[in-house]
């Protein structure tokens, strides 16, 4: 018998007999919890309810005496030292306007002189130095970019040398430096907000509060459109950041603006929801994405209903975009509880985020925890591990 006539009739025979079988559908396949969800909390009394308090004084206790605290606490002095030296005015002006050209590298080949692009982000890695604001330096050469002799003026600058090998390709210097400050930003303000909330030094609230209102006056404006990696891939994203580090950049934010909710007013907290919760939940929802890249916008979806009582995003996040919660627990575990991704590493992912969404859904993600194949995960790992022994 031909064998791929054979394997297609066994597989055949196998599918027909699991379709005929006697046994309970649910011996296998144990039924899926019934999602719950108490909509009635989603009805807020005030923009400042779904956000958690603490206590100064209670705190303040905890790490009395306790060395480690003053030796962080020195640390995070020092790593916003240069932002609290800057006027108001220097510290706006880190935040460009929206449609500057952001651009995780400068260039694939690196420094526009030296080169050094020999791997991912070199030669001028991943971190902006405040030393030299909305500027780059060349580590191989030590110039400072743009210059007059490369200027940029927010959209790249464009190599016209006449023998270069990248002629008629464009350096993101501002690019650069926009890109990986802004991916920095929720944890400064943070960093300041915590200085402020334990020591009561009206600089860093006040600093934070600069930069927070700098950025939910441009983060509207920001389009995917204009973020690139290498100047290769335009519109790939879906606003400020590469769509996977962009919703739990912004649930940063939200811990720093938790922090420094005692000297907010008001009108700056609604102005956070609406300039910045609901344009990036309609940019995502625009641009959704799969796989890994989506289901980490989950836990800061179900964070944004906390704060807002948004319907519409409780109900996105459940059951409507390509890796909502519902279908991706029903579907993207395999029975064993391994979930569906090519890397075992990549796949850990999808545990985290149901335990960051069941966290953040507080009572009402405690189905996330009854449901079978988040169940059959627990112990995957480890039994795959035994497996090989």
């Amino acid at each position: 018998m031909n064998r791929t006539f054979y394997g297609a009739a066994v597989l055949c025979c196998i599918f027909l007999a699991s379709c005929t079988s006697d046994r309970p559908e649910n011996v296998f396949f144990p039924s899926p919890p019934e999602v719950t969800y108490d909509r009635s909390l989603l009805h807020l009394s005030s923009v400042r309810e779904g956000y958690r308090k603490f206590s100064r004084d209670d705190i303040l206790k905890k790490i009395e005496g306790d060395t480690r605290y003053a030796e962080l606490s020195e640390q995070a002095r020092k790593s916003v030292s240069r932002l609290v030296s800057m006027s108001d005015d220097e510290l706006r002006s880190l935040i460009l306007p929206a449609d500057t050209k952001r651009a995780l590298m400068v260039h694939r080949k690196g420094c526009p002189v030296h080169g050094g692009g020999t791997s991912v982000y070199q030669p001028f890695g991943t971190s902006v130095d405040l030393s030299y604001p909305l500027e780059v330096r060349c580590p191989v050469g030590g110039e400072v970019y743009p210059n007059k002799d490369f200027p940029d003026d927010g959209s790249g600058w464009l190599d016209n040398r006449p023998d270069s090998p990248t002629k008629g390709e464009r350096y993101y210097f501002l690019g650069w430096f926009q890109h990986w400050f802004l991916q920095s930003l929720p944890g400064r303000i943070k960093t300041l907000g915590q200085l402020w909330f334990l020591t009561g030094e009206e600089v860093y609230y006040h600093k934070a509060k600069v930069l927070l209102e700098r950025f939910i006056e441009v983060y509207p404006g920001m389009d995917g459109d204009d973020l690139t990696y290498d100047g290769t891939d335009w519109g790939v994203y879906v606003k400020m950041l590469p769509t996977m580090w962009e919703g739990s950049a912004l649930m940063n934010l939200v811990k720093g603006v938790e922090l420094l909710l005692p000297v907010l007013d008001d009108g700056i907290i609604e102005r956070f929801h609406k300039n910045v919760f609901r344009p990036a939940f309609e940019a995502y929802r625009e641009k959704p994405a799969p796989s890994n890249w989506g289901n980490v916008w989950n836990a800061p979806f179900a964070r944004i209903v906390n704060l807002t009582g948004d319907a519409e995003i409780l109900d996105y996040m459940l059951y409507e975009h390509p890796v909502a919660v519902l279908p991706t627990l029903d579907n993207q575990f395999f029975r064993d509880g391994i979930p569906y991704e090519a890397a075992f590493s990549y796949g850990s992912h999808y545990m985290y985020d149901a335990k960051d969404i069941a966290r953040e859904m507080g009572r009402n993600g405690e189905w996330i925890w009854n449901h079978p194949n988040m169940r059959a995960s627990f112990t995957s790992y480890a039994e795959l591990v035994c497996l090989d022994r």
